[in-house]
Parts: structure tokens; C-alpha cells; sequence
């Protein structure tokens, strides 16, 4: 595939560049390529930032679903060091160009984190539940400058609203004349500061800590990725801004997947220092507020005038993995079959829905105890053999009950049959039942039952 030259290839040339790359890179995802794909045009290149627009403005929102789809080919064929996004048209677009202009301004690290902030990303779009609600408070005491930690550490799966929650406070900050923020990507920190520190220049390097000493809070995004390349100079240098910062009282917050004993080996000292602050981990949301989140996020949305049938709901619901961003991909999806519609509907039926959101789900005669083991061991990451092994390991033991508890519950097999399949008496699995019953009455193996009922309906 021919990379893109921005000094030879024209604007339009890009674009179809682009498009071929795409079209071959996501050719099994019939929507974007049906739907979206024609409509995508370069309209920008500028400091090492793609603008992408749609010559349908109603198709924006449904564009930035595909942000982490599109952005491999658009490194493919720009280069590393680009970054990209999508903007307005018409009116709007004047705003955004304005706007360029001023963050054109700014350092380098200032103009990546102020392009790396989605607007959409304001507190009042956050929802607050059960499963939120600590970083909810951590993240209005940031905001009202009475945090009293050393740093803030959030993880938990991705797409579960954290780096919502933080760019909401980045945006908030941003809208104060006396507050200052920075918020680093993880591959804008691999692709331009981590190569600034291999350039073992002194006063660069002296310039980049000292900029994000200055900011009254600085985020790291992704955490778990800032430790690839030259490591030990990375967390060197990481750990000279925490400490500084610590020193200074400025708060830090650090946005990751895995949680800090988990974190790639590192120096004690950086370690002490994570530890130190407060940690926070992000569970999965219930079912119950999972139906919460799909009215919250249909409230604020285009389908807010239609009266949408609960069992359409429901459907939603089992097919949703545990995923923000799929919770508002298949709103968007149901918005832009709407928007296409020739005749005015006032009711989305489950029929509707099924239809355009494409989810076939398994029927409850193809649930078997094979695959019910299989779902189970995949969400663990443990081998088949080793669940139905002898081996009382606290991880093993615990999936071993959970695909036990899924059998009696689901298929409403006998505890002699269960015991069967896994080798055990019927006490033995009298007992495992039991246990996982006591455990269900916690919040999150209850979370944890509740997708893994989802991830077992929706096809392989």
C-alpha cells in the first residue's frame, strides 16, 4: 500500500488513500464501509495532526465510534508521529479553525493535550452509579482543589467511563483562567517525549519536566503503555516529575488497566510512590445499572424523542460486553438507521433494532456445559483442562464454581450431572454451589455473573 506523502499528495489524493486502506482494513464491518466510508475526506494536515471530516454531518458522531479503528491506517500511511481527529463543518468548522490557530500557539505537549480532549467529555454527560461513584468524589475534590493525596490512581477494563471521568476534569480546569492542566496520551508520550529523552539533551530534557511540573494537574492516560522503549530512561524520568510534583503537592492522576502490583517491573521508589496515593479500582457496572446507562445515554442523544421498547432495551443490554463505547456505538448505529429512514417513526421496536444493529444471539438449545466452560475460561484466561483438573488453586477453584453455578442455573442440570462433567461426587459440588452462592451476594460476582450470562447468549 503507497504511504502518503503530504508534499506530493493532494488533499483529495489523501483521501482516497485512506479510504483504499480502510476499505481493506475494515472490510468486514459492513456498516462503516456501507454507511460511513464515502463520506470520510481529509480536510486537514497540520503539525503532525490529520483533520477528518464527513461531507454528512449527521454521520459525525458516529465517525468518532470509529476513532481506534481508523487510527492504525492513518499511522500506516501518515507515520508514527501523526495524530488525528475528526472536526465540524461549514459554521463550526470556522470555530475549529480558529481554535487551531490558537492551540498553533502552544508547546508541543500543550497542543496534543488540548487536541486529545473530547468535548463530549463534560461532567454533566457523566453518569454517576453504584459502580462510579468513588471516582465521582475523587474527581470533584480534584475540581475543588481539596484533594488531599499524593496522586490519584484509577484502573480497572477499558471502556468502562475512565478516561471520560478524566477529561472531564482536564476540560473543567481548562475553563478556569487560574488552573492549569496536561493530559498526555500514551502514544503522543511514546512518539514525541519518550524519543526527546533518547536525545539525551539535557535542556530538553530540563524543558519537558519542568512544563509538566509547572501544570496545576497533569493525567496520564493508559498508563500500563508509557513503559515501552527505553525503560528504565522512561521511568527515570516519570518518577523525577511524580517526586517533584509529590514534593510541590500538584496532583497527579494516572489512568490505567492494570492495577500497580501489576504494572511492568519497576524501581521500588516508583512504586512507593504510586502506593502512597489513592487507588481506585473501576468495577463492571450491574445489569440494573447498565439499563441506567442506556437511558442516560439515550437521554442525551437524538433517539431522546422516540419512545423505545423495553424488551429493545433488554436486547441491548445482553448484547453489550461490558463496553461503554459499545453502548454508544449501538446508540449511534440506531440514530444513523433512523436519521435514514423515509417515513417519521415515533416507537423503536426490538424488531428495528435487531435489524440494524445486526446481533444474532445464541439460541438456548446451542448452550452447552462445553460452552459454558469455554466462555468461562476465556474471561479467566484459563486453560479447560486446568478448570476441570483436580487442582484447588484459588483462581481455578473460583471458575470452576462459576461454570458449575452457570450449568444449574442455565440448563438446569442435576448435581449429579454436573459432577459428571467435571469429574467431581455430588457433595463436592453440593458445595461449590453453595460457596458461589455466598459469594453472589458481592457487588462485583455479581457484576462479574452478570457478563459472563452476556458473553455466553452473544455468538462466538
Amino acid at each position: 500500500m503507497k504511504k502518503i506523502d503530504i508534499n506530493k499528495d493532494s488533499l483529495s489524493a489523501q483521501t482516497d488513500i485512506l479510504k483504499k486502506h480502510l476499505q481493506n482494513s475494515l472490510k468486514g464491518d459492513a456498516f462503516f464501509i456501507n454507511n460511513i466510508l464515502n463520506s470520510l475526506k481529509v480536510e486537514s494536515v497540520n503539525d503532525n495532526f490529520v483533520s477528518i471530516v464527513l461531507s454528512d454531518e449527521n454521520d459525525q458522531s458516529v465517525l468518532e465510534n470509529y476513532l481506534n479503528k481508523i487510527s492504525p491506517s492513518v499511522r500506516e500511511l501518515y507515520g508514527d508521529s501523526y495524530d488525528f481527529g475528526t472536526i465540524l463543518t461549514d459554521d463550526k468548522m470556522k470555530i475549529t479553525k480558529s481554535k487551531e490557530k490558537k492551540i498553533a500557539q502552544l508547546s508541543e505537549i500543550k497542543r496534543s493535550s488540548l487536541r486529545s480532549l473530547n468535548q463530549k467529555n463534560i461532567l454533566s454527560n457523566y453518569i454517576i452509579l453504584p459502580f462510579n461513584k468513588d471516582i465521582h468524589h475523587s474527581i470533584n475534590k480534584i475540581i475543588e482543589n481539596d484533594f488531599n493525596y499524593s496522586c490519584l490512581y484509577i484502573y480497572g477494563e477499558s471502556s468502562l467511563g475512565k478516561t471520560h471521568a478524566m477529561q472531564a476534569v482536564a476540560l473543567n480546569f481548562l475553563e478556569s483562567e487560574d488552573k492549569s492542566v496536561i493530559y498526555l496520551q500514551s502514544n503522543f508520550f511514546a512518539h514525541y517525549i519518550a524519543k526527546k529523552l533518547q536525545e539525551n539533551n539535557n535542556d530538553v530534557k530540563l524543558e519537558i519536566q519542568e512544563e509538566l511540573f509547572d501544570a496545576d494537574l497533569l493525567i496520564f492516560d493508559d498508563f500500563q503503555t508509557y513503559f515501552q522503549g527505553d525503560k528504565i530512561q522512561t521511568l527515570n524520568f516519570i518518577f523525577g516529575v511524580i517526586d517533584e510534583r509529590i514534593n510541590a503537592s500538584k496532583v497527579t492522576v494516572f489512568v490505567s488497566d492494570k492495577n500497580i502490583r501489576s504494572l511492568p517491573p519497576m524501581d521500588d521508589r516508583m512504586k512507593t510512590r504510586l502506593l502512597s496515593g489513592l487507588s481506585i479500582e473501576l468495577g463492571l457496572p450491574s445489569i440494573n445499572e447498565y439499563r441506567e446507562i442506556y437511558k442516560f445515554k439515550i437521554s442525551k442523544s437524538n433517539l431522546s424523542k422516540y419512545n423505545i421498547d423495553e424488551d429493545a432495551i433488554e436486547y441491548l443490554i445482553r448484547n453489550t460486553t461490558g463496553k461503554f463505547r459499545e453502548v454508544e456505538g449501538f446508540i449511534n448505529k440506531l440514530d444513523f438507521a433512523v436519521s435514514r429512514l423515509e417515513k417519521n417513526i415515533s416507537e423503536i421496536t426490538l424488531p428495528f433494532v435487531i435489524e440494524n444493529i445486526g446481533i444474532k444471539e445464541v439460541e438456548q438449545k446451542n448452550i452447552t456445559p462445553d460452552r459454558i466452560i469455554k466462555i468461562v475460561a476465556d474471561y479467566y484466561r484459563l486453560k479447560i483442562g486446568d478448570i476441570k483438573g483436580e487442582s484447588r488453586k484459588p483462581e481455578l477453584f473460583k471458575a470452576r464454581t462459576v461454570a458449575m453455578f452457570m450449568m444449574r442455573d442455565l440448563l438446569k442440570m442435576t448435581l449429579e450431572k454436573i459432577g459428571s462433567y467435571f469429574g467431581r461426587n455430588h457433595a463436592t459440588v453440593k458445595n461449590s454451589l453453595s460457596v458461589f452462592e455466598k459469594d453472589l451476594q458481592s457487588v462485583q460476582t455479581k457484576r462479574t455473573y452478570e457478563q459472563l450470562l452476556t458473553n455466553v447468549r452473544k455468538p462466538s
